[in-house]
């Protein structure tokens, strides 16, 4: 399943992600089924940053994804 801030807000409770076992945070999507999930971006300093058109950058990840409702 898909999982985004839209279709789990109905849960009224946040989930962890975890991605080949480690817990994963910043979180923008995760889908359990094709095994990947959207997170957002740091430097090398550790922080967020703007991929140049106003949002904060985010990378894809793919591997064995789990989702557990808190």
């Amino acid at each position: 399943m898909r999982y985004t801030p839209e279709n789990t807000a109905h849960i009224d409770r946040p989930v962890r992600v975890y991605l080949d076992g480690v817990e994963i945070h910043d979180v923008h999507e995760a889908d359990d089924v094709e095994g990947y999930v959207i997170v957002a971006s740091r430097n090398a300093d550790g922080n967020l940053y703007d991929d140049g058109y106003g949002n904060i950058a985010t990378e894809r990840r793919t591997g064995t994804v789990v989702v557990e409702a808190m």
